[in-house]
């Protein structure tokens, strides 16, 4: 099926547009039984759940949080560490009709990476895209002329979120703040409802 995703709310814009923020609350409700699961570490805030991203989140502590203006069809949020190297970062999109059908790695090819170009020029992969069976959905770095994004995409339904930890191309690459972003993202669990029901595992089910 030759499928063009339109990811109708330039919701990979907004991505490249909160990560521009590196270089220049959301709504969230009392720990819920998912949220139990998880564990504080070293580095993270404690667990807690957003409802305007169907997630549980655990942000670097003490990074600058950013909510992007949102759509009818995405929401984006960010942290961004106190040198403005390095963001944690998720994104909620809401899909057409039309991608019910498709998976992660459709989604990346002709929605997320065609929307990353059009924003930032030239994009590409670097490295395989891997399937987590944890995450149920995909691995990828994203490499760009101004960013580099290690993500996870995810798809449910006609829901998909993309979490990820990300850095700018222009200054050099911060181990100590890229190591809280990376746990962050993987001890993000989506598709969360208020009552904890519906829960999509973390993409490492760190707990």
């Amino acid at each position: 099926m030759n499928v063009s995703i339109r990811v109708r709310t330039a919701a990979v814009g907004a991505l490249l547009v909160g990560l521009a923020g590196l270089a220049g609350g959301g709504c969230a409700g009392p720990v819920d039984q998912t949220a139990q699961m998880f564990r504080s570490v070293d580095g993270l805030s404690e667990p807690r759940y957003n409802a305007d991203l169907r997630a549980v989140i655990i942000p670097p502590d003490g990074w600058t949080h950013e909510v992007k203006p949102p759509s009818k069809d995405n929401h984006h949020e960010l942290w961004i560490s106190p040198d403005k190297s390095t963001a944690y970062g998720i994104v909620r999109m809401e899909l057409p009709f039309y991608a019910l059908p498709v998976g992660e790695r459709t989604l990346l090819d002709k929605g997320v990476l065609d929307r990353a170009r059009q924003t930032e020029g030239q994009v590409e992969l670097d490295g395989p895209v891997v399937d987590d069976p944890k995450a149920d959905g995909i691995r990828f770095v994203m490499n760009g002329k101004f960013f580099r994004t290690r993500a996870v995409l995810m798809k449910r339904g006609l829901t998909a979120w993309m979490v990820y930890a990300g850095t700018v191309q222009d200054k050099p690459l911060n181990e100590a703040a890229l190591k809280p972003a990376e746990l962050a993202r993987d001890r993000t669990a989506v598709n969360v409802g208020a009552d904890g029901k519906g829960a999509g595992a973390a993409p490492t089910a760190a707990r």
